[in-house]
């Protein structure tokens, strides 16, 4: 079995492992790996949605956040911030509510989106921050070469720790899968 669940997905992880459990089937965890700053970027990183809400720089009021709605109600203590919310759902309780924010709008337009159109839209929102979760890969990486571009200090809530043995990518859930069928066989 395979648990390639998003990484701040715990509910998803939790039903993976005790279905391999029940099963009794081996389970391959694929976690890909966070992202990295690079060279200019302001890049502040926390562990809660809480420690994120606290962790915006001074002046800056227009904030970008990227996070499920579930961990959106920490902002409700910040009313001096206007937010501009893409949250497509939740990372956990299934149709999680909106929370009540002082000054937020809610962004729907569905991906997928490219740096260019992100940096575009952060312009013309006027962004001034990013707060969005270090899932890593490329699909959400957009909003990130965004902030880098237009230099935006970035606030990321890092994902919660792989389990052990946990993979990084496709090619090494397909190793790891092969040689546990190799094991079965012999």
């Amino acid at each position: 079995m395979v648990d390639a669940a998003h990484p701040f997905d715990r509910e998803g992880a939790r039903l993976a492992a005790a279905t391999a459990r029940r099963l009794g089937a081996p389970l391959v965890t694929l976690r890909r790996a966070p992202w990295l700053p690079g060279p200019g970027d302001r890049w502040r990183r926390v562990r809660s949605a809480r420690a994120a809400a606290l962790a915006l720089p001074a002046g800056a009021r227009r904030v970008f956040v990227a996070l499920g709605r579930d961990q959106l109600a920490p902002f409700a203590g910040r009313p001096d911030l206007t937010l501009l919310v893409r949250a497509r759902g939740a990372s956990g309780p299934a149709q999680a509510p909106r929370p009540r924010l002082a000054r937020a709008r809610f962004l729907t337009a569905p991906g997928p989106y490219t740096p260019a159109g992100e940096a575009r839209l952060f312009r013309a929102l006027g962004v001034q921050a990013l707060v969005a979760r270090n899932a890593g890969g490329p699909d959400a990486w957009p909003k990130m070469a965004a902030a880098r571009r237009l230099g935006l200090p970035v606030i990321l809530l890092e994902p919660p720790p792989a389990p052990p043995g946990a993979v990084r990518d496709v090619p090494a859930a397909l190793a790891a899968l092969d040689r546990l069928a190799r094991a079965a066989e012999g």
